[in-house]
């Protein structure tokens, strides 16, 4: 019953108590609900507990299941003594509710603002203060778990769930200043849910989840009432979201209302200020093992966040100490010391790679007295971006950007805005903040092993690597002592990037000497401090080990950067500059630079790469002063053969094609005086080839591509580019354009390859270049040199160009042409001291120039230029001056080792000559000494001794040749001083147009098209140039080929060249190898032509020619061919003449004082001493189109090396010569305008079958030449030795004669002709056989010709010519050579007509008896003495049908006159004819001694000069047998050898004439020459029938006359004859004569065949008068000459005087009065009386001589046979032989005389007709 009571009063006050407790708990709910204004309610209280309290709020709840005390004393492992416990807490709140009461009018911001800012009041805190020192000390608080639910948070439809688990709180005093109390969450979690269905209104999935425990420790300070330690550990922290998450935010806060301001509030500087006075002094924040997660359930990707250390504190001052910062904004700040640091973070995704991991990052930052220090410390930064990633994770960062990110940074901004946030120009001055901070601050940033690594999808992964990076940097303000500096340095270490897939693997380090292909960057090391004062700014920087490489991956990828960070959408606008106006003090610039191993790779998908590498680079500037020095400059071009190329082998690697290499450069510039010089003292080596060039220009277009697409893909819209008021404004670019640049270079060689066996080179020895301001450019070097293929062929010496701009030289120039339109234009000058050209033997140099144009060419096609619709620019002038020019070629070495081996043999021949005379005179002496004691043995042994000795001393001699004097090179030499040319170029020779109005001016006899011409090349310039000297050598002849001394030339030049057309380009072919192959480019065949109008003067020329400059001008053309390619047309090559018509037109006038042409006439070309001179003195021509001018004084002279030396040979003052050309072709010779030449691969189908010819039309078949001399003679007032003249001597007939058949007749060998020269072209056509007709046109006032036969007889003839004209026209027709073998076409000259007109002329014969030496015949020394005289002759040849190929009829053997007369051909017939007016002749004497003195040296001479000559052994054979016989027979008759010709004989049969001349004639040599002086004998005979024909008119019948010669006609002649003993003389005269020669067959003489000539003359109106009395002065050759009258025929007696003196009878004296009057004896006239009345009379005379023409002694035979004289045929030799006759025939014959007329008849014939000299007369004896 007990337990029963015990129960039931147990329940009974269970019962109460609950009935207490519920009772309580009602009360204090009420209570509760009074004092907190919101509804209350608790379900239970317990014995210090709570349970079920529930707090009711407008839209939100708070449940809490238990709250209860606990006591140590109960529950002894308590800390504190009491332990408030809270059980479960649940909230529950809806935001929408909230925001929409919010927004109806329920409590507005500004309220909730001010019910926040009131805050509790002083009061209330300090008893929440003693409540908690109170409290801390033996309470402790720990919770349960807390789970917060908010409805509509982040959005509609969205949860916002907490979770809180077993949250402890535990504090501690510490005196009573310092309160501590920690805080620890076991478990705090966090989810965010949203429902995408909305009327569904159930959460399907969660948005963000976030979970972690919490430590927080805070230490208060009760005296300050202010917190002075926080500390926050969070651990395990994991936080994981959707990306719509991001989106939902970014929303909410771009939609959230902007926070104002109320103008009450404090300025957000105050706010700062008291926010960071109240800041703890000590606080910590601690994040460990941290991820965060983003999620995409779209992509179904997700991305996550791992920290596994974050460890943040900051210290404040114990004292909370404020330092002061500035001054003028009065700013201070905490003291403070701050350090971070994070430890593994990585950032990971679906890849196996992390995206982002740091290993460790400390950051610290101090605020002290000192100053500001702030430094970081990363180690070990990686940054993978995979591009799939980014563009997944690419609109989650946009939206971060465009939203949430800018609020937070608006109100971060807001809250941290000084007092002038709220003025208008806060802006402008935060600027000076800066300026205005007074503290000292100092940065350090150190960052190790850092990479940053993309992958895009489709292109290679891009790597880079750092290995350590270290910046420091201080900024000291300025203050009262201390000025403002800035200083800082920055290092970094082994930086890398890598491209490919395996630029994963980690390099250990770098090399400077070798680098890893597909690394864009690598550096070694790299320095850089710089300190900035305010008048002073110094860097030092310093690199090592720099390489960069470009390759197409890093093209792409860089191309995807700039895709990525291009700018979207919107239209893009052009940037706007905006200027801003730096107006400070400039700083002075001190600089130090320094490079060492920089190196550039160019890598493209083709197998050539492009390295530049330098090996070191040091730059350093001060004062105005900017200096730097660069060493190891090589640019090459290389094979990339493995992944690694090792640096230290550049220049060693032979198959490496280096670019460019220098060994040093010196750069200095000075500010002060704006002067830059670049010094490179060891020289430049480049070298350039198709292959580098098409390297550098394939990776040039790749890097400007790649530039021109990445700028447009990194153009973002209203971009603004910031302009400084420097950079702005001109001064800059003007300063530069007027540095003064400097360049010099100790040595410069420049290295092209043509093709694979065509290499060049220029060297340049120490070049300057100076350039002063914008108007002067200046470089000069000692010494250029160019070769070729190992040739050295240019050299200039002193070589500078200049530029001109306002040259006063250059100005005077110009305005000396009144044609140029501008005076001023600047131009380029050359000048050099010396140019030197030498052409090796055998180098085909025309090969190689063809390659340069090729390359020319082939650039062109690369670097195509676009065309420019604007007017041409004026190009500028140049200037050429040159002192000394020299051309050579060289000659074959050995022909020259040869001919001198040949002197030296010669030389050594004579040496031995004399030393055998010496030997010879040392052995006679030892003979004589000793007798027979001398052995013969020693005589021989001196011989042997002397051979062997000849034979060394030759060795020895040949071996020294050349040890002293050098060998002989030259084969031409050309040396030139004094040039000097220049080019002016004018607006108005500028342009198609103007040029072409030029050129149609200066070639007005060419057809211009109409439709126009194209042209690729065409300029026009006004030229103007002089030269000192021009000498032409050919070897080492003494004689110079071609002098000039002194010339000046001016004019128009233009040249042009015609576009071509589609047959007229050919292919060419450029070696350019690699993966390009060999180009094809397109070259034009049409030559550049010149068109020129110019005018020369020069003050002396000389040329000189002979044939022994033949054979050296033969083998220079062949050399001409090496360096002038002839044009790959296959038509046949033009002739020169030819080549000048197409190439040259227009006008040349040439003004010349001395004009001198040599004419050799020896064929040893070291002989100078016979040459025939032409000297033209002021000599002016003018060569137009095919026509030439030539006025001047002609005087030819004959040097030779004796006494007749200077002899002036021709005499033509005032001389006018013309010279006009008609070009025979098939068109319009002018036209060159339609050549157009052809390519080998492109003939017309018309040429397949016959051989192409491009220049048919315009080829010359054939040329008209019509030469037109016009001898002027004399002016009035001027001295008679300017009258035409012409001298001869003897000896100067036999050197014209020599110089013919030396000069004249010399045929040209060929030089190096045939396969084995490999040279077979035929032949050039000469000029001498293209002629068709020559025209010869001369006339001359009056001429006197004078014949002296030599300086010792002194005998000679004077010819005074009166006014005259000479025309003739010669035919040129090629016939072919009919022998069975091959020859060129024979030239036969013809003369078509030949008129020749010469009054009053006279002739005289001189000789003197003195001993002088006479040189001119008008010496008064000489006696003059007449010998003809004449009104008028007349000379006429024309072409006349051959008659030796007809027979000719027999007219009967009468000798009577008129049957003679028509046997007698017509005076067409005769090739020449000659017609004498009033003849006037004189025989004397002293004439006959004259004349036979001078005809029998003549005939002397020939008859000498053919016996010895090899002719005269040609004639006949001696027979052996005949010889013992005394008989010649001939070796075969004319018919027998012309009948073997017709006989079937193997081989080629000699002509008939070559049996006839052949034998042993060498044998009769004293013979022939003692025929010199055979007796002539005379005979006579008379008729004794009158039918029996004479021999003189039998021999000279015209049955066999082949050709008729000559016709003489006399009219009104007179010829006066005059003995020795009587003083009167004979007149003869005749009304008309003839003379006729003809040639006839030839005939049998004395044995051997001779030449037959007739001459048959008939005289009418002959008369025979002789003097009547003897005049008084016989020594004076005064001759009373009867006038025309009384010669003529049909004179009749019409006068009384003419019947006083008996008429025309026999007997009649000739006067007209009876006897002799006083007039006529103080007269001394003489009176004559007719002899012999008027009479008729023929002779015949016949000459056989001894030459005989093979032609006409061949016709000769095949006349007679076809004849049928066999009996004449076979008896040749027995028939009579022919003998010279004359026979006389005289009819009505009628004779008076006197005595004294007979005597001195009788006189006259023996004395003078019949005379015969004493010394002939001895020898017939």
């Amino acid at each position: 019953m007990a337990w029963v009571y015990f129960l039931l009063i147990l329940i009974v006050l269970i019962a109460t108590l609950v009935a207490l407790s519920r009772s309580c708990a009602i009360i204090l709910s009420k209570v509760l609900t009074k004092v907190s204004k919101h509804d209350v309610s608790i379900d239970y209280v317990g014995f210090f507990s709570l349970k079920n309290i529930v707090v009711s709020l407008l839209d939100s709840s708070v449940v809490v299941d238990e709250v209860w005390l606990s006591w140590r004393i109960l529950n002894p492992k308590q800390k504190y003594t009491v332990g408030l416990h809270v059980g479960d807490v649940r909230i529950r709140a809806d935001a929408g509710v909230k925001a929409a009461r919010s927004t109806q009018g329920g409590i507005t911001t500004g309220q909730e603002e001010g019910r926040k800012k009131s805050g509790p009041s002083g009061q209330t805190v300090s008893w929440i203060i003693s409540l908690a020192k109170t409290l801390v000390t033996f309470m402790s608080f720990d919770m349960e778990a807390v789970n917060v639910m908010f409805l509509n948070t982040v959005g509609e439809d969205s949860l916002l769930h907490i979770t809180v688990q077993k949250t402890q709180f535990e504090g501690s005093r510490s005196g009573n200043r310092k309160l501590t109390g920690n805080l620890t969450v076991g478990q705090a979690a966090l989810k965010v849910l949203s429902s995408t269905d909305t009327q569904a209104k159930q959460l399907k999935s969660f948005v963000v989840q976030a979970t972690t425990s919490i430590k927080a420790t805070v230490v208060l300070d009760l005296k300050e009432k202010l917190i002075d330690v926080l500390s926050v550990s969070l651990d395990n922290t994991s936080v994981s979201f959707l990306d719509e998450f991001v989106s939902t935010m970014a929303k909410h806060f771009k939609n959230a209302p902007s926070r104002t301001t109320s103008p009450s509030s404090n300025s957000g500087g105050g706010r700062a200020l008291q926010w960071m006075q109240k800041l703890p002094k000590e606080i910590g924040l601690t994040l460990e093992k941290t991820s965060i997660t983003v999620s995409s359930d779209a992509k179904h990707r997700s991305i996550q966040l791992s920290l596994e250390k974050f460890q943040a504190k900051n210290f404040l001052h114990p004292d909370r100490k404020f330092v002061h910062c500035s001054d003028a904004r009065n700013l201070e700040l905490p003291e403070m010391n701050n350090t971070c640091s994070l430890q593994n973070v990585a950032v990971t995704s679906k890849g196996p790679k992390d995206l982002l991991y740091v290993l460790e990052l400390t950051t610290k930052f101090e605020i002290t007295d000192d100053g500001v220090a702030s430094s970081m410390q990363l180690n070990s930064f990686h940054v993978h971006v995979p591009v799939e990633e980014a563009i997944l994770w690419l609109p989650l960062s946009a939206k971060l950007a465009d939203g949430g990110v800018e609020s937070v940074g608006d109100e971060f901004a807001d809250a941290l805005d000084c007092d002038e946030a709220a003025d208008a120009t806060g802006k402008e001055n935060r600027g000076s903040f800066y300026k205005d901070w007074s503290l000292p601050v100092t940065f350090d940033l150190s960052l190790s092993d850092i990479s940053l690594q993309l992958t895009p999808q489709d292109i290679p992964s891009f790597l880079t690597d750092v290995k350590e990076v270290r910046i420091e940097v201080t900024h000291t303000p300025e203050c009262a002592d201390v000025i403002e500096e800035f200083r800082g340095s920055a290092s970094i270490e082994e930086l890398s990037c890598r491209i490919g897939s395996d630029n994963s693997s980690k390099k250990e380090g770098l090399c400077h000497n070798t680098h890893i292909f597909g690394s864009p960057c690598s550096l070694e090391k790299s320095r850089v401090f710089f300190q900035i004062l305010p008048d002073l700014c110094h860097y030092d920087i310093t690199v090592q080990s720099l390489q960069l490489e470009s390759s197409p991956e890093l093209i792409e990828i860089s191309k995807f950067l700039a895709k990525c960070l291009s700018p979207c959408g919107g239209q893009q606008a052009r940037p706007s500059p905006v200027a801003i106006d730096r107006r400070r003090s400039p700083r002075e610039l001190e600089a130090s630079f320094k490079m060492e191993e920089f190196s550039v790779f160019l890598i493209s998908t083709i197998p050539c790469s492009v390295l530049f590498h330098i090996d070191s680079i040091s730059a350093g500037t001060a004062e105005h002063l900017f200096g730097s020095e660069i060493e190891g400059v090589i640019f090459q071009c290389f094979s990339k053969e493995s992944q690694v190329f090792t640096l230290s082998a550049i220049e060693f690697n032979e198959s490496n094609q280096t670019l460019l290499n220098i060994r040093e450069i010196d750069l200095k510039y000075n500010a002060n005086t704006n002067e830059f010089s670049c010094a490179i003292p060891d020289g430049l080596v480049s070298s350039w080839d198709t292959t580098s060039h098409m390297t550098l220009f394939h990776h040039s277009q790749e890097l400007i591509q790649c530039g021109r697409e990445t700028k447009a893909l990194l153009f973002r819209p209203h971009r603004t580019v910031i302009v400084t008021e420097e950079s702005a404004s001109p001064s800059m670019k003007a300063k530069l354009a007027s540095a003064e640049i400097t360049i010099s270079i100790t040595f410069l060689q420049f290295v092209y390859q043509l093709s694979r066996e065509k290499r060049n080179m220029i060297t340049v020895q120490e070049g300057y270049v100076e350039k002063v301001g914008s108007k002067s450019f200046r470089a000069t070097t000692p010494e250029v040199i160019f070769e070729f293929e190992g040739h050295e062929i240019i050299t200039l010496k002193s070589t500078t160009i200049e530029q001109l701009i306002e040259d006063n030289n250059h100005l005077e120039l110009r305005k000396a042409y009144e044609q140029l339109e501008s005076p001023t234009n600047w131009g380029f000058g050359f000048y050099t001291t010396s140019m030197d050209i030498v052409f090796p033997w055998e180098y085909d140099f025309a090969a190689n120039y063809n390659e340069i144009i090729n390359i020319n060419k082939w650039l062109k096609k690369i670097h195509k230029k676009k065309p420019s619709s604007e007017d041409p620019p004026i190009y500028p002038d140049m200037i050429l001056r040159c002192q000394a020019f020299s051309l050579k070629i060289c000659d074959d070495p050995f022909e020259v080792r040869l001919g001198d081996n040949y002197e030296l043999m010669k030389d050594e021949k004579t040496e031995s000559d004399r030393r055998q005379t010496l030997l010879d005179n040392k052995v006679e002496e030892l003979k004589n000494t000793h007798g027979q004691l001398l052995p013969a043995s020693k005589i021989e042994e001196l011989y042997s001794s002397l051979v062997q000795k000849n034979r060394e001393i030759f060795l020895r001699r040949s071996q020294k040749l050349y040890s002293n004097t050098p060998m002989r090179t030259a084969l031409m030499t050309l040396e030139v001083t004094g040039v000097d040319i220049n080019a002016l170029c004018d607006p108005s020779m500028n342009g198609k147009e103007n040029i072409v109005k030029h050129m149609r001016e200066i070639d007005p006899a060419s057809r211009y098209p109409e439709d126009g011409l194209n042209f690729t090349t065409i300029w026009c310039r006004m030229v103007q140039g002089s030269l000192k000297s021009f000498d032409l050598k050919l070897r080492d002849y003494p004689q110079s080929l071609w002098v000039i001394k002194d010339m000046h030339w001016w004019g128009r030049l233009i040249g042009a060249e015609q576009k071509a057309k589609q047959r007229a380009t050919r292919e060419a072919t450029v070696e350019v190898g690699g993966v390009w192959g060999d180009d094809t480019i397109i070259r034009s065949m049409p030559p550049l032509k010149f068109f020129h109008d110019l005018a020369t003067d020069v003050k002396e020329w000389r040329l000189a020619w002979g044939p022994s400059f033949e054979p050296a001008w033969a083998q220079i053309n062949l050399c001409l061919n090496l360096l002038n390619k002839p044009s790959v047309d296959p038509s046949p090559p033009l002739p020169f003449w030819d080549k000048i018509r197409h190439l040259y037109h227009g006008r040349l006038v040439a003004s010349i004082e001395n004009l001198n042409l040599y004419w050799l006439a020896m064929k040893n070309p070291y002989q100078t001493t016979e040459l025939l001179d032409w000297e033209w003195n002021n000599f002016y021509m003018d060569w137009q189109n095919a026509h030439f001018l030539i006025k001047s004084d002609l005087d030819i002279f004959v040097r030779t090396a004796s006494k007749y030396d200077d002899v002036r040979l021709l005499h033509l003052p005032n001389l006018k010569f013309e010279i006009s050309i008609e070009w025979l072709s098939a068109g319009d010779p002018n036209d060159h305008h339609a050549v157009m030449p052809c390519a080998p691969d492109k003939l017309p189908e018309y040429s397949s079958n016959e051989v192409h010819d491009s220049y048919a039309a315009f080829r010359t078949q054939n040329l008209n030449l019509c030469l037109n001399l016009d001898i002027r003679g004399y002016k009035k007032g001027e001295p008679l030795e300017r009258l035409p003249s012409c001298l001869f001597y003897s000896s100067t007939m036999r050197w014209l004669q020599n110089f013919q058949s030396r000069v004249l007749a010399n045929v040209t060998r060929p030089t190096r002709k045939g396969p084995h020269f490999n040279n077979t072209q035929p032949r050039k056509l000469q000029l001498s056989r293209h002629y068709k007709f020559i025209e010869l046109c001369a006339s001359f006032p009056s001429m006197q010709v004078n014949y002296w036969a030599s300086f010792a007889q002194r005998q000679g003839m004077e010819l005074n010519l009166g006014k005259g004209r000479f025309k003739s026209k010669y035919n040129l027709n090629m016939e072919p050579i009919d022998d069975g073998l091959i020859h060129r076409l024979q030239a036969n000259w013809s003369v078509v007509a030949l008129d020749v007109e010469v009054v009053d002329s006279q002739a005289h014969l001189y000789t003197t008896d003195t001993g002088e030496e006479i040189f001119l015949l008008s010496k008064s020394s000489a006696q003059k003495h007449h010998l003809a005289s004449v009104a008028k002759v007349v000379y006429t040849r024309q072409q006349v049908k051959d008659q030796t190929a007809h027979s000719v009829e027999d007219h009967g053997d009468e000798y009577e006159g008129d049957n003679i007369r028509n046997e007698s051909s017509s005076a067409e017939d005769f090739i020449h004819k000659l017609i004498v007016h009033e003849f006037c002749g004189s025989w004397t004497r002293f004439n006959r001694d004259v004349f036979f003195f001078l005809y029998d040296s003549y005939t002397n001479a020939q008859t000498l000069k053919q016996n010895l000559s090899t002719e005269a052994l040609k004639s006949f054979k001696m027979d052996a047998h005949a010889k013992l016989h005394g008989k010649i027979s001939p070796q075969s008759t004319p018919t027998s050898t012309l009948g073997a010709t017709g006989s079937s004989q193997s081989g080629l049969n000699p002509s008939p004439m070559t049996k006839l001349q052949g034998g042993h004639g060498a044998s009769m040599l004293q013979q022939l020459l003692a025929e010199t002086s055979t007796k002539f004998m005379v005979f006579s005979e008379e008729s004794t029938n009158e039918n029996e024909q004479l021999y003189g008119v039998k021999a000279c019948s015209s049955e066999d006359v082949i050709q008729h010669n000559w016709l003489f006609e006399f009219v009104n002649s007179q010829f006066m004859l005059k003995g020795l003993s009587s003083s009167g003389y004979v007149l003869v005269t005749a009304a008309s004569a003839e003379l006729m020669q003809r040639s006839h067959w030839p005939s049998w003489r004395e044995g051997k065949l001779a030449s037959k000539t007739t001459w048959v003359g008939t005289l009418d109106g002959l008369q025979y008068f002789a003097t009547v009395n003897t005049p008084s002065d016989q020594g004076k050759d005064k001759v009373q000459w009867l006038p025309p009258s009384l010669i003529g025929r049909g004179t009749r007696t019409t006068d009384i005087p003419d019947m006083v003196g008996s008429g025309e009878s026999v007997g009649g004296v000739v006067s007209d009065t009876v006897g002799a009057s006083a007039k006529d004896i103080s007269w001394e006239s003489v009176q004559v009386q007719r002899i012999i009345s008027r009479c008729g009379c023929q002779f015949f005379y016949a000459r056989y001589g001894d030459d005989v023409e093979p032609a006409i002694a061949a016709q000769m035979v095949h006349f007679r046979k076809e004849k049928g004289d066999k009996e004449e045929e076979d008896n040749l030799i027995d028939k009579e032989e022919a003998v010279d006759s004359l026979t006389l025939i005289y009819h009505d014959l009628d004779i008076c005389t006197n005595s004294t007329q007979y005597n001195m008849i009788v006189d006259t014939l023996n004395n003078l007709l019949l005379y015969v000299e004493p010394k002939r007369k001895v020898g017939r004896r």
